[in-house]
């Protein structure tokens, strides 16, 4: 009989040790968290989540889970400063992702330059979060804007048509962050191959051509016809929101070259008009 309390007393022990969590063991609980959609970049398959994870003990972790991602790879990730269409320095080294897995998880509270940082301030951060295809971070393969910089729902979409070559087809969209700044995804078709075609803002509109200089937007792919661009202010400095390109007396034109910018590729009016 005694045996039997023995065992059952052992028993007992060990189902409450298995039943332990390891945050009970290591008294250290999730108190909050915010999942960001990576999406692909530069043709890559490779897309997924990151979950920012806000701990008791006032670390911060980041779990990253992707997927399309090759078995043999191992993808580096940092959190990057300004918005991905910027580009800007690393802030904040991750744990390289296994490719076989497609997982990994960072916990840290300090930054690459020693500064603290707490999970609010990683949420109000200018940043974007970038996965690298390999260990030498040639290229990016997925990529999320984050903190300030994460997109809203708002989003408005201008029709560009052919102007001095056939066949040019596609849209500018724009679509407003948290912090009132916009994205501008441009998606041609139609385009020289291999080019690399400027495009701008100008005041006024197709009919009364051409404008004042308002916004000069990052080069567009002629391969792939995509060119993303961050807005918040205009070529004098002064602020160029979202809610401003709405209500804008302006168009946008796609020219072939920096040197022949009297070739228009497309073009569209915007905003009022």
């Amino acid at each position: 009989m005694k045996n039997l309390k023995r065992l059952s007393l052992l028993v007992s022990f060990l189902v409450f040790i298995t039943s332990c969590t390891k945050d009970d063991v290591d008294g250290v609980v999730e108190i909050a968290s915010k999942t960001y959609q990576l999406q692909p970049t530069n043709g890559n398959n490779v897309s997924g989540t990151a979950r920012f994870i806000n701990n008791s003990n006032g670390t911060i972790s980041v779990e990253l889970n992707l997927t399309g991602t090759s078995s043999s790879a191992t993808l580096p990730a940092h959190i990057h400063s300004n918005t991905a269409a910027e580009t800007g320095p690393i802030s904040i080294t991750l744990v390289s992702t296994s490719g076989e897995t497609g997982e990994s998880v960072s916990t840290f509270n300090i930054k690459d330059d020693g500064t603290q940082i707490t999970y609010q301030q990683l949420l109000n951060m200018d940043g974007y979060l970038a996965v690298h295809a390999d260990t030498n971070n040639s290229q990016v393969v997925a990529t999320v804007d984050i903190g300030q910089n994460e997109l809203t729902q708002n989003t408005t979409s201008y029709t560009l048509q052919e102007a001095d070559l056939a066949g040019v087809t596609g849209n500018v969209t724009f679509t407003e962050r948290i912090n009132g700044e916009a994205l501008a995804t441009f998606n041609l078709s139609g385009l020289p191959s291999g080019g690399s075609h400027p495009a701008y803002i100008f005041t006024g509109d197709l009919a009364n051509a051409p404008g004042n200089l308002l916004f000069a937007f990052n080069n567009i792919d002629g391969t792939t016809g995509i060119g993303y661009s961050n807005i918040d202010q205009d070529e004098n400095g002064n602020p160029l929101l979202y809610q401003d390109l709405l209500t804008l007396d302006a168009y946008v034109d796609v020219v072939l070259s920096e040197s022949t910018t009297n070739y228009h590729l497309a073009q569209g009016n915007i905003g009022a008009n």
